[in-house]
């Protein structure tokens, strides 16, 4: 599912992940039957769906923060990342050190 969402709308594929936890959480925790006559499978597999929902739950969440911003190099911008004390990564790289 993840990679045909990468090739067909890249762009929902960050949402492959957390669906795939909540979904299956709420089938594990609360829809599947198939322990019912074991006490002990049954509060496993509760465990396990809920802690499977809350962290699909923590992933999406995390999709609204903004993240990492690339930006061009410029001293203006290093200046104002360096005032504001947010952590810079330099990636530089020469084109003709890449062999083909």
């Amino acid at each position: 599912m993840f990679y045909l969402s990468l090739a067909v709308a890249p762009k929902l594929a960050v949402y492959v992940v957390p669906m795939t936890l909540i979904t299956g959480g709420i089938y594990l925790g609360f829809i599947d039957k198939s322990g019912k006559d074991r006490p002990t499978l049954k509060r496993i597999q509760w465990m396990l769906g809920i802690i499977a929902l809350a962290t699909g739950l923590v992933f999406a969440n995390n999709l609204r923060n903004k993240g990492m911003a690339w930006e061009n190099y410029s001293d203006a911008n290093l200046l104002k990342a360096k005032e504001s004390k947010v952590p810079v990564i330099i990636d530089f790289y020469a084109d003709w050190c890449i062999r083909v």
